[in-house]
């Protein structure tokens, strides 16, 4: 007896968020989110041409991380705020409802494919870690399930939980296709518990210095497109073009806005980090092998995998930040005044030389290894 063929699709970092409204005074100011950008178009258009090729075959479509986008500025009252919504449940289901307006096209699509009998599933990326919540999960069903039954209001939609599914940590397709975001793998986005990406008293999403640092600053500087790296790696004198076209004579203010978001993050990640190298729970482990049906030992050496993440020393997050340096300068100019207060100027001078010489070869050290590893060096 043959078996019938399956199709599994599997898209990634689309990033939806709400749409920004166009303002005629500032048309440049996150233009990336407006309207005109979605993919809504290209996915309508996707799952038009899979239901014609695939011709009544079960079609799996995995949405493998970062389909969502909760770390956007949230839009109020018709404009792009720098207010944050609440990380609890409700919270973050409210403002799934508010990402699932703004893309009709999009999941009015992916709820053609459950009108037709077909099977979503949403796997957690570290831009929407939020689908952890029981109340998203169950906003984003109840959203698909009206769109669906809009569209046939015949169709049978009683499995619907079943045929829409999550997965906070990866996800295993019946084929034995292993598919995951890879945020684990990232010392600034990874979750110290995959399966519990909570605070220890369950309230609030633990605080991942990626996710933070994109919300509060990459994605506050509108005049970057931050899903595209050429618009913010331009050196310093692309970085002084840019303010020069872009903030000078605007109320914009790019120094603020990354000043006041990357001490925020800062703050916020060093209050609630984990310094031990986080083991699974007995709990973290049923609830992944109930979601994927995976073994306990393949569940642990999955795990085991992951690089440690930045907030055990900190170091890392700052330097990513550029806080080090700020914090440096700062050591710098005090050793600069107290020295010219109590000794003299000649030695002032002496100790800041070898301070900023201190700092230029490690920077120069560290740089002349990176860039001549020819092959990732293997983590312990």
């Amino acid at each position: 007896m043959s078996r019938r063929r399956r199709h599994t699709i599997v898209l990634s970092d689309v990033h939806l968020s709400q749409a920004h409204p166009h303002d005629d005074d500032d048309p440049y100011w996150m233009r990336y989110r407006r309207r005109d950008y979605h993919p809504d178009a290209e996915f309508e258009d996707l799952v038009g041409k899979l239901l014609e090729a695939c011709a009544g075959e079960p079609i799996e479509v995995v949405f493998n991380g970062d389909v969502l986008d909760f770390d956007a500025p949230l839009v109020k009252d018709g404009k792009s705020t720098f207010d944050e919504f609440s990380l609890d449940d409700a919270g973050c289901a409210d403002h799934l409802r508010r990402i699932v307006a703004d893309h009709p096209r999009f999941f009015g699509a992916a709820a053609r494919l459950l009108a037709e009998g077909h099977r979503l599933i949403f796997v957690s990326g570290n831009h929407d870690l939020e689908l952890y919540w029981p109340g998203v999960r169950a906003a984003l069903r109840e959203e698909l399930r009206s769109m669906a039954a809009a569209l046939a209001p015949s169709c049978d939609l009683s499995d619907l939980e079943e045929r829409v599914r999550f997965r906070t940590w990866f996800h295993v397709t019946e084929d034995k296709i292993y598919l995951e975001h890879g945020s684990q793998y990232d010392h600034l986005n990874g979750v110290p518990d995959p399966m519990l990406p909570v605070i220890p008293d369950g309230s609030w999403l633990h605080p991942v210095a990626g996710k933070l640092a994109f919300k509060r600053t990459g994605a506050r500087m509108g005049y970057f497109n931050p899903y595209y790296e050429e618009t913010f790696y331009m050196g310093a004198s692309g970085y002084a073009r840019h303010f020069v076209a872009n903030y000078m004579f605007s109320d914009r203010h790019i120094a603020r806005t990354w000043m006041f978001g990357a001490l925020a993050t800062a703050r916020e990640i060093f209050r609630h980090r984990r310094r031990g190298d986080h083991e699974l729970s007995a709990a973290s482990i049923e609830l992944a092998r109930a979601e994927t049906a995976a073994s306990t030992e393949a569940i642990v050496a999955t795990h085991a995998l992951r690089v440690p993440s930045g907030e055990r020393t900190m170091i890392p997050i700052l330097r990513e930040l550029w806080l080090d340096r700020i914090g440096l300068g700062l050591f710098v100019i005090a050793v600069a005044l107290v020295s010219f207060a109590v000794a003299s100027t000649m030695v002032a001078a002496i100790l800041v030389g070898a301070l900023v010489a201190a700092f230029g070869s490690t920077r120069w050290s560290r740089r002349s290894r990176t860039s001549g590893r020819t092959t990732p060096r293997r983590r312990r």
